[in-house]
């Protein structure tokens, strides 16, 4: 967070913008309504866009979308109480089985009038335990940046992901000065193991058919130079998961998206940087028996799960491939890229049948099928 609200007497619908502006905010994506119209008023006053949304699914989506294409915290989704909370519920599980962050607040019904019988009434926070990484009430006004600031570390640290707020009525309609403290910042990852990826590059080295995945986890940590580095300078294939495109060029001479189930099945050590072995690789079934598996993660619990890694490494993606690749030079010799040649040769020839067959039915599409380019 760069500042913090000064401590004169503010409504909680002020407190909500005036963090949310201060936390790098640009749009804010809502359906208005009670009790949070005010709150989304506010944000325009100080320069954060409003964008009106016709359902509220869509607002937490677009929310998401931004996050992500931005790299960073840049939008929210703000939804009025009752069913507009539960309205939100597709957006933040897509948010939360992507991995992306995007931090949701609901308005709620006065707490003080809990259990009265109050229109709409519902418990938010505790509907979205199970699909958030942190889901929570603000009691206080006075408490309202706090909560703010820890949501946005809390969805945008380790593992990204999406963060629910329940800010009630009269947390909204109240006023205070800010003097609760803050939140403790969230853990950091740890550093990479050393003997981790000395193990990972020993097997990197020495495999026959060596294979990188890339996944879309390498968004968040941007080691674009460190992975293109691992490919060129030492002629590892790799492929990619839909969504971990575009980190290296498609055309790449070692990209093989064209030979995905040849080179899965054949590689005997494959690199894992930010992919999940979900439905997107067939939960590492496809991978040959024997292979060496080396898994980097954010998220420690994600190690391991379907198919049990020969190294496991937890840490920043970008952070352990630069000391895989100070092991990998200290180990390497002049001319070891030669040994990766029959694997190459073998990979280009799969890539090009592919190929020539996606273009032989291209062309036996009828004419009349065809684009005319107008």
């Amino acid at each position: 967070m760069k500042t913090k609200p000064s401590t004169d007497a503010r409504d909680g619908h002020a407190l909500v913008a005036e963090t949310l502006k201060a936390l790098g905010v640009t749009h804010v994506y809502c359906v208005s309504g009670t009790p949070i119209r005010e709150t989304f008023a506010k944000c325009a006053q100080l320069g954060v866009r409003p964008i009106g949304v016709h359902h509220q699914q869509a607002g937490v989506m677009m929310a998401t979308a931004q996050n992500y294409a931005t790299g960073r915290l840049t939008a929210v989704a703000i939804v009025s109480a009752g069913p507009a909370v539960t309205n939100a519920a597709t957006g933040i599980l897509v948010a939360k089985d992507n991995c992306w962050p995007v931090v949701v607040l609901g308005g709620r019904r006065p707490l003080s009038m809990q259990g009265m019988g109050s229109f709409q009434e519902l418990d938010g926070a505790a509907l979205y335990q199970s699909i958030t990484k942190w889901s929570a009430l603000v009691e206080t006004t006075s408490s309202i940046p706090a909560y703010l600031d820890r949501a946005f570390k809390l969805a945008m640290s380790g593992r990204p992901g999406p963060v629910y707020l329940d800010l009630p009525e009269d947390m909204l309609t109240g006023f205070a000065r800010v003097t609760d403290p803050f939140f403790p910042d969230p853990p950091q990852p740890p550093p990479p193991n050393t003997d981790s990826t000395q193990r990972a590059a020993d097997i990197l080295l020495q495999a026959n058919r060596p294979a990188i995945i890339i996944g879309k986890g390498v968004r968040w940590s941007r080691p674009g130079e460190e992975v293109r580095r691992l490919v060129d300078e030492f002629g590892i294939p790799f492929i990619t998961s839909p969504m971990g495109r575009g980190y290296l060029p498609d055309d790449h001479p070692l990209c093989c998206n064209d030979a995905h189930r040849l080179i899965v099945s054949k590689a005997d050590a494959i690199l894992l940087i930010g992919a999940r072995l979900d439905w997107t690789f067939r939960f590492g079934s496809e991978f040959a028996r024997d292979a060496k598996l080396i898994q980097i993660d954010i998220h420690k619990s994600e190690i391991g799960v379907n198919r049990a890694p020969t190294v496991g490494i937890e840490g920043d993606a970008q952070a352990v491939l630069r000391q895989l690749l100070a092991a990998m030079t200290a180990k390497s010799h002049a001319g070891a890229n030669g040994a990766l040649a029959s694997w190459h040769g073998m990979l280009g020839e799969e890539r090009t049948r592919k190929r020539g067959k996606l273009d032989s039915l291209m062309t036996a599409i009828p004419s009349r099928c065809r684009p005319t380019g107008c």
